[in-house]
């Protein structure tokens, strides 16, 4: 199974930190097992990421002599939890770490997929990357056939077995001196109560709120039977069907396949919102688009979506007494103190989490509605 240590009220806690006396230092480690299948492949990962850290802390300026030594300080903590022997990597494709020693912030993610190895030092933690694993949607896997029934529950990435049983159900060698009609409204028989207990335990478990979606894997030419029998409360869950060898396929093939199907539900869903983002746009209403037009939605807390190209980027203007943000050129509502930043992102997206708006990172080739919007759109709760 795969870890995944990132939950929405994490990464809104993260989101929310502030350094006060000392620096955040983020870093991202990825562990792809495809990449790093060795010992000797992820220590060379870690020591190309602490060598780059290194640079990064010492090159760093914008801090005064004690927020400097802390992240120092951070640095040494790091190399300790990156030690061979110490590393937390158990069942992780990526880790991401947050060090602000000043300020009593050490916080160590194990992630379910590769990320880019990458480190930052900031005022505030580097989450970015982290809405891409916030989705804590309980899936429920049923495997099923005329006999059989096999159930797997969790995330995509951390899947795991919880229930199986096989029913008897009359076979060829158990016909008999049975007519062929009699025994043919046997194996029926069998199989109806069969489904019906999948049934219930199926809404049993949709009672207990053990899972929020369900997938069932089934032969094609049970899928309807399968499905009709199922109560209404389980219907209303059921996301979509697999194809699946019910007895054969192994857990992690299961995890494989559901990880493959979600991650093209994510993208269908990244598609329907950016498409709804240019319905509202091209109706002048519930949409903001550029950055100067984004960053006043997030100060007026109107923003639902927060749409971003991976890798956005772009300077601007913060006041730490108002949490008001804005770009060169525009001033705030009052006469704080200002704050310059190379790159605004990390503090648009903690303004967008604080509020409860969604944060959908987008790929810039596969999605150009952003492109010529400066890579930065908001769908809105309302207009002004």
């Amino acid at each position: 199974m795969h870890a995944n240590d990132v939950t929405p009220e994490r990464l809104r806690l993260l989101a929310g930190t502030r350094a006060q006396r000392g620096r955040v230092l983020s870093l991202y480690l990825n562990l792809d097992p495809h990449e790093h299948d060795t010992p000797r492949a992820r220590s060379s990962a870690v020591g190309s990421l602490l060598s780059e850290a290194r640079e990064r802390v010492e090159a760093y300026v914008d801090a005064d002599h004690d927020a400097r030594q802390g992240l120092h300080d951070d640095l040494r903590r790091v190399e300790e939890l990156l030690a061979p022997d110490q590393i937390p990597g158990d069942g992780a494709h990526g880790l991401a770490i947050f060090a602000d020693g000043p300020d009593d912030l050490l916080e160590v993610l194990r992630l379910p997929r590769p990320v880019a190895s990458q480190v930052i030092v900031d005022q505030t933690p580097h989450v970015e990357p982290l809405t891409a694993f916030e989705d804590e949607t309980r899936w429920c896997v049923a495997l099923v056939n005329r006999s059989l029934a096999r159930f797997m529950v969790g995330s995509p990435d951390a899947l795991a077995e919880v229930g199986s049983f096989d029913n008897d159900t009359h076979g060829a060698h158990d016909q008999g001196g049975w007519s062929q009609g009699r025994w043919e409204r046997a194996v029926e028989e069998d199989v109806a109560v069969h489904l019906d207990r999948v049934a219930q335990a199926l809404a049993l478990s949709a009672r207990r709120r053990r899972y929020d979606r369900l997938l069932l894997a089934t032969p094609q030419d049970q899928r309807s039977r399968v499905e009709a029998a199922l109560p209404a409360q389980v219907r209303r869950r059921l996301a979509g069907h697999l194809t699946l060898d019910v007895s054969d396929v192994t857990p992690e093939q299961v995890r494989e396949v559901v990880r493959d199907w979600v991650e093209r539900g994510r993208g269908e869903y990244a598609r329907e919102r950016l498409a709804r983002f240019a319905e509202l746009r091209a109706q002048d209403t519930r949409a903001s688009d550029g950055l100067d037009e984004v960053l006043v939605a997030l100060v007026e807390r109107r923003v639902e979506t927060l749409l971003l190209h991976e890798g956005f980027a772009r300077p601007g203007l913060r006041d730490p007494d108002t949490e008001w943000l804005g770009i060169e050129g525009q001033r705030p509502p009052t006469d704080g103190r200002i704050e310059r930043h190379a790159d605004i992102t990390e503090w648009a997206i903690a303004l967008a989490l604080e509020q409860d708006a969604e944060v959908l990172v987008v790929d810039p080739f596969d999605h150009e509605e952003l492109r010529g919007e400066d890579g930065i759109g908001a769908i809105l709760r309302f207009d002004r």
